[in-house]
């Protein structure tokens, strides 16, 4: 499972579970963003707004384990 923020130096959340699909494709990502809006994020992947709460990270984390 990756969790990763979307802004990052050097590469975005995106392109690192891009790179992370290209070897292991069924890999659970969560991608977690302090910006409201959701432009060049994949739809396919699974998103959180900050500031987090535990129980919604929990809840997120759970259903990405299967």
């Amino acid at each position: 499972m990756l969790v990763t923020d979307d802004l990052m130096p050097g590469m975005g959340g995106t392109e690192l579970a891009d790179a992370l699909h290209a070897i292991k494709p069924d890999a659970p990502v969560l991608v977690i963003s302090g910006y409201a809006e959701s432009h060049g994020i994949n739809p396919a992947l699974l998103r959180l707004a900050k500031p987090l709460r535990k129980d919604e990270l929990a809840e997120s984390l759970s259903q990405r384990r299967g």
